[in-house]
C-alpha cells in the first residue's frame, strides 16, 4: 500500500494543482487512488479517506462531480483491506463509482455489502442516494440518452467473414 509522507505544503503546490485546475474547468469524473497521503489521512488512502474525498475534494474544492476508485481488486486494497470492507468505507468517504474489474463474483459480492450495509447504516444510504443523483447528472450531461441494443444481423455477414479471414491468414503468416 503506496504512502506519501510529504508534508500538506508540498502536497499542496506538487501533486494537488493538477485536480485544481480539472475541477476549476468542470471534469465530469475524477479517479482517486489507492495512497495514502499523510498529511490529510494517516490511517486510510485516499479511496477510503473522508477527509480527502469529501473534505478536500468535496468541500474545499467544490467538486461535484463523480469519483471513481480505482480497481478495488488490487492488492493494495484486497491484501489490507478486502473488497467489501472497502466498498463500503470507499461508498461512506464518497466514492461514486466503485470498480471492480477482474471477477463477476467479487463485484456481486461487493454490491450484496454495499446493499447491506446502506440498510443498516442511514448515513450511508445518504452517500449512495447523493452518488446516484451525481450518477443520474453525468448521464444527462454525457450520454444521449438509453442506448438501444446495436443491431446484430450484422454478425456474421460476408464483410466479417472477409476480414476474419484476413486476420487469421495475417496470424498464421507470422508464425
Amino acid at each position: 500500500l503506496p504512502r506519501l509522507s510529504h508534508g500538506e505544503d508540498r502536497l499542496r503546490s506538487v501533486e494537488l494543482p493538477p485536480f485544481v485546475k480539472a475541477c476549476q474547468a468542470g471534469v465530469a469524473s475524477v479517479m482517486i487512488s489507492h495512497v495514502i497521503y499523510e498529511a490529510w489521512d494517516n490511517e486510510f488512502p485516499a479511496t477510503m479517506s473522508r477527509p480527502i474525498i469529501d473534505g478536500l475534494l468535496r468541500r474545499e474544492m467544490g467538486y461535484d462531480g463523480l469519483v471513481v476508485s480505482d480497481d478495488l481488486e488490487m492488492k493494495a486494497i484486497v491484501n489490507h483491506y478486502g473488497v467489501n470492507p472497502a466498498v463500503v468505507a470507499a461508498t461512506a468517504a464518497g466514492v461514486d463509482c466503485l470498480l471492480a474489474c477482474h471477477s463477476a463474483d467479487v463485484m456481486h459480492g461487493a454490491i450484496d455489502a454495499l446493499v447491506e450495509a446502506a440498510g443498516r447504516y442511514e448515513s450511508l444510504a445518504a452517500m449512495v442516494a447523493g452518488a446516484n443523483r451525481r450518477h443520474d447528472t453525468f448521464n444527462k450531461i454525457y450520454t444521449r440518452g438509453p442506448v438501444d441494443s446495436p443491431d446484430q444481423s450484422v454478425i456474421g455477414c460476408d464483410e466479417h467473414k472477409r476480414i476474419a479471414e484476413r486476420m487469421f491468414s495475417y496470424a498464421e503468416n507470422d508464425e
